[in-house]
């Protein structure tokens, strides 16, 4: 879920944490995904902050272990998400989702082009779905590439991605 642990309106947006063997009782979990410090100005970045806010994204459990990444029999979760204005983003825990860290060194691995302007810094996509497609032995990313108007969704399109191992 998301949150702004500062405040009521939108902003300074974190993932929050809860799991649950019966989907009926949740224990809370600290926030798993937040935003990151000032990296222009020389600020460290814990592995678990966002270069920017943390948006929307989905979460899966690596269970062909592609990323290499498996410690025993506890299976790799890869958070795939939005981060607010770069791009979208992958996170991974090898502890049942305790702690993450970044893949790609906090880089965006998906960064969408502005529909009309070349010169636009900033990502103009969101909402990555991440899937495995088992016949594909493939990660599938699904996400939402806005229009030249974001407010008007008609104008915007899905965008497919896809990789073998979430590198490239």
């Amino acid at each position: 879920w998301q949150c702004n642990p500062t405040g009521l309106g939108w902003g300074n947006m974190y993932w929050g944490h809860a799991v649950s063997r019966d989907l009926v009782h949740w224990e809370q979990w600290p926030r798993m995904l937040r935003i990151g410090g000032d990296v222009a100005k020389g600020a460290p970045i814990h592995p678990a902050m966002a270069l920017g806010q943390a948006f929307s994204g989905s979460a899966a459990m690596d269970e062909p272990n592609t990323l290499g990444l498996q410690k025993g029999n506890q299976k790799t979760l890869i958070a795939a998400y939005t981060s607010n204005p770069q791009g979208d983003c992958l996170a991974y825990s090898t502890d049942g989702g305790r702690t993450y860290h970044h893949l790609n060194d906090h880089q965006p691995v998906i960064v969408h082009p502005h529909p009309s302007d070349p010169n636009w810094k900033r990502s103009w996509g969101r909402d990555p779905k991440l899937i495995w497609h088992e016949p594909s032995q493939k990660w599938i990313i699904v996400t939402y590439r806005m229009g030249s108007n974001p407010r008007e969704a008609k104008n915007g399109r899905m965008a497919f991605y896809s990789s073998a191992d979430l590198n490239a």
